[in-house]
């Protein structure tokens, strides 16, 4: 009896384990660059897909050196999701590699309207097609959810209704957090900040905010004595009283600028999963926008 107990439980244990192995090759394997993109992934494609961001959110995009691991990820993968205007370029080798001519490949910044030159009061000096942040725009990030579920479709059409669901769901959630947010900014009295690197234009789009300056000349590099002189007197003739500052940066920097200014210095960031309390992308807009309100409110 108990011999008979035994291997009906092997026999269940077996039935999970290659259950399970069913539904995983079932799965549609997509590969992000960045935290958010897997985000939106997950929101669409829920159980039906298998996701995996090359970038955890603490490194710098720019400077990103692709491993062995990262390179089998996206051979393995049916679907790879790329921010483009130059951020993520290195992934470029790895979809040659892939060798496989049937991988989509989905670049969010295509067809988007793109923030180029000096607009706005930053510059962006590596990247000439436009500066990339561009999934910081809510209104991005409705566009590139709706084609990531049209993709997802295309490769697993038996998940159509399902996919349609989870992406109508998402962008009511969406919709909703964003008009709560903008609310919150319209009550300002004074929007304006500087930033240590100009990762935040479509956010300032989005929400009515305004990035007066940034500290680096270029993703990673410090000021001059000169340009710092120049940003303490344009923070001071400009009543600017906030500085952004974000995980992978110099805070010593930030600390310098805000002892000149008498700025405070806020603490946001560009990748969900980073911060506590961020895990999702939504949970990152709202923590940034009210962190900022809350730095700027004290103005």
């Amino acid at each position: 009896m108990q011999g008979m107990w035994q291997r009906g439980i092997i026999f269940l244990t077996l039935i999970g384990v290659l259950g399970c192995g069913v539904r995983n090759n079932n799965q549609v394997r997509v590969v992000t660059t960045i935290p958010v993109l897997a985000d939106w992934v997950r929101q669409v494609g829920g159980e039906r897909v298998e996701v995996h961001s090359l970038l955890q959110g603490y490194e710098d995009p720019h400077n990103f050196e692709p491993n062995p691991r990262d390179a089998k990820a996206v051979a393995r993968a049916k679907m790879v999701v790329r921010v483009g205007l130059g951020l993520d370029e290195w992934l470029n080798g790895l979809v040659a590699n892939a060798g496989n001519p049937r991988l989509k490949v989905v670049t969010l910044a295509e067809g988007m309207d793109i923030i180029k030159g000096n607009e706005e009061g930053h510059h962006h000096g590596i990247h000439h097609e436009g500066n990339p942040h561009i999934w910081l725009d809510p209104a991005v990030a409705k566009s590139g959810v709706q084609r990531i579920a049209a993709v997802l479709t295309e490769l697993d059409p038996k998940g159509k209704d399902f996919y349609e669901q989870h992406t109508g769901d998402y962008l009511r959630e969406l919709d909703s957090l964003t008009g709560v947010l903008k609310e919150l900014v319209r009550k300002l009295k004074n929007r304006k900040f500087v930033a240590m690197h100009s990762s935040w234009p479509y956010f300032c789009r989005a929400f009515g905010l305004e990035m007066v300056a940034t500290v680096e000349p270029l993703p990673g590099a410090e000021p001059s004595a000169k340009d710092m002189a120049e940003l303490v007197r344009r923070m001071r003739s400009g009543s600017v009283r906030v500085i952004v500052l974000e995980p992978q940066q110099n805070p010593d920097l930030a600390a310098t600028l805000a002892k000149e200014t008498g700025a405070k210095v806020v603490m946001l960031c560009q990748f969900n999963g980073v911060l506590p309390g961020t895990e999702s992308y939504l949970q990152l807009l709202e923590y940034n926008v009210r962190s900022l309100v809350g730095a700027l409110s004290r103005d």
